[in-house]
């Protein structure tokens, strides 16, 4: 059904636009409302200072990420009804401020966009899984490795 609509025109003769597509316009056109450093609250720049550290239990920062930046709002995805917390566009991770509040909270989000950002893919699927799999492993080795000796 999706393909076919996809293909389909209105009566005006202009393509009918899909859920995907639909989706795609909406993320072009999605302002976010980008948090500057220096407006952080003491414990939210805290909890921040422990960005490097987070990127570090992965062994190196993805080639692919430029930026990590704090928004107050973030766009839902379209797979989900549940809030987003964060997300890699591509290049960059955009975290959802109230991640800020606890470090296991920012720590958990940042790292699972780690891993979009090292794998490329995308959410609800078994190949993504299998990343954050190998990622929790890696985790639990670094934090035991020396009791195995």
């Amino acid at each position: 059904m999706k393909s076919k609509i996809s293909q389909q025109e209105d009566y005006f003769g202009k393509k009918i636009i899909d859920l995907d597509q639909f989706y795609e316009d909406y993320k072009n056109t999605y302002q976010f409302k980008f948090v500057n450093i220096n407006d952080f609250s003491k414990n939210e720049m805290r909890i921040y200072s422990f960005k490097d550290q987070i990127i570090s239990l992965l062994g190196k920062t993805p080639k692919n990420l430029s930026e990590i930046l704090i928004s107050d709002n973030i766009r839902n995805d379209k797979y989900s009804t549940y809030d987003t917390l964060g997300l890699f566009d591509g290049s960059r991770i955009i975290i959802l401020r109230s991640q800020l509040k606890s470090l296991d909270s920012f720590s958990g989000t940042l790292l699972h966009e780690l891993v979009h950002a090292n794998s490329g893919y995308d959410d609800v699927s078994r190949d993504f899984e299998e990343a954050l799999t190998k990622l929790l492993g890696k985790l639990a080795f670094n934090l035991l490795q020396n009791e195995m000796s």
